[in-house]
């Protein structure tokens, strides 16, 4: 939780920032000043905090404009291809299955909406070893006929974001260590005990849940690197 009202304030544009898409510039000092009810000296601060994550610039005598540049990157949802690109790694996708699945309203699934969710299951390589198992939903109310399009090599956020034309607005991971299954194994062609990351993600349309995903990498060889922001780390025994 923020310590002092600048970071709460901070916290806040931030959020309004991020959630008005055509917002293009803040009101001036005295302005927000009144709306929060703090100093002008304490707005400086909530700006100073939004200049440093480059989410704002601040031209004297013009205003507090938004660097849509930048606000753009830090709303993108993450590529795996794209990302191991950037270290010289090639990922291919193979499509495994890819139906409609009656909503079982599982504690898993309970916040999909509609009668039925389109399940995707994959194996991905990187550099041609089997490295990812990738079991994903997808909301069918919100994208139908989804189950027609998917492809091997094609990326699920591109296909989303561009048939469908769904803005992602927030989501979450967890990240887990332990032994693969069975099933994951003869898939990924390991054979005794191997260690793997899992990894639950959820991804929304501003309340609507869009995507599901359970996927599990194996660990050895691999490693991420997270820079985060405003993160809360829950730890279970």
């Amino acid at each position: 939780m923020p310590k002092y009202r600048y970071q709460e304030i901070f916290a806040q544009l931030k959020e309004m920032i991020l959630t008005q898409k055509d917002l293009n510039k803040l009101p001036d000092e005295r302005t927000l000043a009144q709306q929060f009810s703090v100093s002008r000296v304490t707005i400086r601060k909530a700006l100073s905090l939004l200049k440093e994550e480059s989410c704002v610039n601040v031209r004297h005598g013009s205003g507090i404009y938004i660097n849509k540049d930048v606000l753009i990157n830090s709303n993108v949802f993450g590529s795996l291809t794209h990302d191991m690109q950037e270290i010289g790694c090639v990922v291919k996708t193979h499509v495994l299955d890819c139906r409609l699945i009656d909503n079982p309203n599982t504690e898993d699934l309970s916040e999909f909406s509609g009668s039925q969710i389109a399940f995707i299951e994959r194996v991905r390589s990187i550099d041609g070893k089997k490295t990812i198992h990738e079991l994903s939903y997808i909301c069918a109310e919100r994208c139908p006929s989804i189950e027609d399009k998917v492809d091997d090599n094609d990326s699920l956020y591109r296909l989303l974001e561009v048939d469908y034309d769904v803005k992602f607005t927030h989501g979450t991971e967890m990240l887990s260590a332990g032994f693969i299954l069975m099933d994951t194994a003869i898939k990924l062609n390991v054979s005794g005990i191997n260690c793997a990351v899992k990894v639950i993600r959820k991804a929304y349309e501003n309340e609507r849940l869009i995507e599901y995903t359970i996927s599990y990498t194996l660990a050895d060889g691999y490693s991420w690197q997270y820079e985060l922001n405003n993160v809360s780390v829950i730890y279970k025994n």
